[in-house]
């Protein structure tokens, strides 16, 4: 008998562990754009589809919307699978789209879009380490698994795809992920319990000047990232 219970806890473990990691590849995968920005956006310049300044406008737009999307997907906790699934398939659409986009503003309207799709997939994991026992270690594996993701797929990229595809094929590579992770939808959970402070009557009101400085700094932070790869 107590074979079979610590064999059943560890079986529980295990499957909270794939849990965790599924949920927080959700919100990597919206963010492997940030690390692959410069060798997609640096392909599509040299093979002369977007101008420089156009190319800025796209990466600064993406961003944007992606921080913008982050937020607004944070307020709905339930139907958590099928907003999973619904922007994923929109992530690699757009990204299929920015592959055969024929001009400048077609291309920089995709980017755009995509960045609304990766923002929301970004809240999936951010609302689920907002929820984690341990926030700030949860968020640390976060970081560690979109670098390690970014890295590879950077490598990926600039050794073999692009200098055999060009920029379509490091964008179809994206659009290739986004649907591969559908394969990782099952495990992740349905919907998400209320915030504590939520359940306990302690909201916090976010129009105040502490909340809205810290949010600043992260949004003014994401830009400064985007302005460096740009």
């Amino acid at each position: 008998m107590a074979g079979s219970f610590n064999h059943s806890v560890m079986e529980n473990s295990d499957a909270r562990q794939t849990n965790r990691w599924a949920i927080l590849w959700m919100g990597s995968a919206g963010l492997l754009v940030l690390g692959l920005q410069p060798i997609l956006l640096g392909a599509v310049f040299t093979e002369g589809r977007v101008s420089y300044d156009g190319l800025a406008l796209a990466a600064t737009l993406e961003i944007i919307a992606l921080g913008i999307a982050s937020a607004l997907g944070a307020f709905s906790r339930e139907r958590i699978r099928t907003k999973a699934v619904v922007f994923l398939l929109a992530a690699a659409l757009f990204n299929m789209l920015s592959a055969t986009a024929g001009g400048a503003g077609t291309f920089i309207l995709y980017r755009a879009l995509a960045g609304l799709a990766e923002g929301v997939l970004v809240s999936i994991s951010t609302e689920f380490i907002a929820r984690s026992a341990s926030p700030e270690k949860t968020g640390g594996h976060f970081v560690i698994l979109q670098t390690l993701a970014q890295c590879g797929l950077a490598l990926l990229l600039s050794l073999s795809v692009i200098p055999l595809l060009g920029a379509a094929g490091g964008f179809e590579l994206l659009a290739v992920v986004s649907l591969a992770s559908l394969a990782l939808v099952p495990v992740i959970p349905r919907s998400y319990p209320p915030l504590a402070t939520a359940s306990q009557g302690q909201v916090t009101p976010i129009l105040r000047a502490p909340p809205l400085l810290v949010l600043g700094a992260i949004f003014f932070f994401f830009l400064f990232i985007g302005a460096v790869w740009a």
